[in-house]
């Protein structure tokens, strides 16, 4: 994935009061009081997870590392968020994540100045 973009199906839901994020193409979720604290923090820890698996201790799995999929059901979530987005129907507390997560392709450097 090193030098690549890549779009990534993610969503996001407030429940009970609490945000959730979901990012499919690699199987991750966070959780935060504001849908902007919780994008955040996802998008983090897709740089990280991107990083750790072409830079990590477990770089020779990379492969199985950046092809791992969310089960059917967020799947079936977010494409009936999107047909709803679509139809203008979404409701306020379910959101769509757009582009702005990607590029994934995370350095070093961009990680630490995430972190600060």
């Amino acid at each position: 994935m090193s030098g690549k973009k890549k779009y990534l199906h993610c969503y996001a839901e407030r429940k009970d009061g609490v945000w959730q994020a979901f990012c499919l193409d690699f199987l991750l979720a966070a959780q935060g009081e504001s849908f902007e604290e919780t994008k955040a923090k996802l998008t983090l820890m897709i740089k990280e997870y991107v990083y750790d698996a072409e830079h990590g201790e477990n770089k020779k799995y990379a492969k199985q590392l950046l092809s791992r999929r969310a089960p059917i059901l967020w799947w079936g979530k977010y494409f009936l968020y999107m047909a709803l987005s679509h139809l203008g129907k979404l409701h306020d507390a379910i959101r769509l994540l757009p582009n702005s997560i990607v590029p994934v392709i995370a350095s070093e450097a961009s990680l630490r100045a995430d972190r600060a």
